[in-house]
């Protein structure tokens, strides 16, 4: 979950913004159809947002675990992340005894259930088509057993159908979201700096036509790592309870391939 105060707020940031905790690739486009790139953010544009996007009928998800006998890692340690495209952290978890919260489902697979809170579930159905679903929608309306190919129950969500909640959350902290744009691709974005939930919502919407997105755990928590890069690009952060990795499916040509290199957006 996420640590520190205002200190350590401040000070990632710093090391963002002078580049130290992470560093974009340089390596030149593959046809992988797997996106990353950073946008610039601001007004004057000093920072930068970092974005996956892909379609999730050539990519699936995957929830990574920590190797066998701990119950945190850097999602880099993760077993399945050095064979991923991407790997990100994923949803909030028990500090004290380090156990993940929240619904959980990979591979067809429910590890956790749903839980009674207000967060929302981002989650993709058994044909791979994503979707974000508030808690009492999920609940009524779609059987995990049955129904879902992957799932992680996290928030706030913070764009929902084009509307941007929680203008009033005040606290600034790195972050990392996932959501779904207007043509159905799904979106990671991580910002090594502090920023708004509303905020990195509007930006989401207005600079990348998202439609959907749910906050996943942030602060200290913030991670990515992109392979297949020269000088693979990094979030660096503190161990988790679980990570997200990003694979091609089975039935796409594109295994193996890195994630192309886009020209960075204004």
């Amino acid at each position: 979950m996420m640590r520190g105060g205002v200190i350590g707020v401040l000070l990632v940031g710093l090391l963002a913004a002078i580049g130290i905790l992470s560093t974009p690739g340089a390596s030149p486009p593959a046809r992988s159809g797997l996106e990353f790139f950073t946008v610039k953010y601001g007004a004057w544009g000093l920072a930068r947002v970092r974005v996956l996007r892909f379609e999730p009928r050539a990519f699936e998800l995957r929830l990574l675990r920590p190797p066998e006998g701990a119950s945190l890692a850097r999602v880099s340690q993760m077993p399945g992340c050095r064979e991923a495209l991407a790997c990100i952290n994923g949803p909030f978890f028990d500090e004290e005894g380090g156990a993940p919260l929240g619904l959980l489902v990979s591979g067809n697979d429910v590890w956790q259930p749903l839980r009674a809170v207000t967060w929302g579930v981002f989650w993709a159905d058994r044909e791979g088509v994503p979707h974000v679903s508030v808690h009492d929608d999920f609940k009524s309306g779609v059987k995990a057993e049955q129904d879902v190919s992957f799932a992680i129950q996290s928030g706030p969500t913070t764009l929902l159908d084009s509307d941007v909640k929680k203008k009033d959350h005040t606290e600034l902290a790195r972050r990392t979201a996932i959501g779904i744009d207007e043509q159905g691709r799904i979106l990671v974005l991580v910002a090594n700096f502090p920023v708004k939930l509303a905020s990195l919502a509007e930006f989401a919407k207005t600079k990348l036509a998202a439609r959907d997105l749910v906050n996943l755990d942030g602060g200290s928590s913030t991670q990515l790592v992109v392979r297949g890069q020269q000088n693979e690009p990094k979030v660096l952060g503190f161990p988790v309870a679980v990570g997200v990795g990003i694979y091609p499916r089975s039935a796409s040509s594109t295994s193996g391939d890195a994630p192309s290199k886009s020209a960075s957006e204004k």
